[in-house]
Parts: structure tokens; sequence; C-alpha cells
């Protein structure tokens, strides 16, 4: 994933929020269906890394576009990134209906970030255009 400063709109933003969403709904439908744990854990692996990324490169663009409201919106990936972590000791730990829960309370967070502090992000880069 690389930061485009001169290119990164909210529709790169959103194309990458879906990748995360997405991922979250593969996990809850592999744990639901009870698919082998190594399919589970490459989904799980591939939501923790790809959030990571996203995460430094998306914090990295407001430090560079000088984004006015940078520490509240690192404060909800910082939750966002505790629920992920969250959800992946909790499967391992071999507790999947609170695995469940807590992926489905990981997708309502992600959609609430998306439609507030993303969406305030977005408009302000467009700005900066």
């Amino acid at each position: 994933m690389s930061v485009d400063t001169t290119n990164h709109d909210g529709a790169a933003l959103d194309a990458e929020h879906q990748v995360q969403t997405s991922l979250i709904m593969a996990l809850c439908q592999a744990i639901e269906a009870q698919r082998p744990s190594s399919e589970v854990d490459e989904i799980l692996d591939r939501l923790t890394s790809y959030t990571d990324a996203h995460f430094m490169a998306e914090q990295l663009l407001m430090r560079l576009k000088a984004y006015p409201h940078y520490d509240a919106h690192q404060q909800e990936h910082d939750r966002l990134i505790g629920k992920v972590r969250e959800l992946e000791q909790r499967y391992r730990a071999g507790e999947v209906q609170l695995t469940l829960e807590t992926a489905n309370s990981l997708k309502s967070l992600l959609l609430s970030h998306t439609q507030g502090a993303d969406s305030a992000l977005a408009e302000h880069l467009e700005k900066q255009s």
C-alpha cells in the first residue's frame, strides 16, 4: 500500500475501507461455517496486516496534508486496531462465540469510522487538491 499524496482522495480511501469490510465479513463467514483453522488464521492475518498498513498510510497522509483533526482520528484508529487485536486473541483462545461478537462489533465500528471521521478526512483532502 502506498501513499500518493497527489492523488489520494475519498474514492481511494473508500476502496481501502471496502477491502477491510470484505475481510471482516469473510472472517465472520469462515468462523460461522466452522472452516478449518488454517483458513480462518489466513483471513485474520490478512485483516490484521491490511488494517495496520492502511492506518499507517492514512496517518502519514493526514500528517502530510496537515489534517487538523489528526489526534482524534488517530485515537479512533487505535480503538479499531485494538478491536482487531482483541478479535485475534479471542479466536486464538478458542472463544468462537466471543470472536463472532467481536467481529460484528468491529464491523459496526469500522462503518461508523468510515462514515464519520474518514468522510471528514476525504472532504479535507478534496479541498487540498
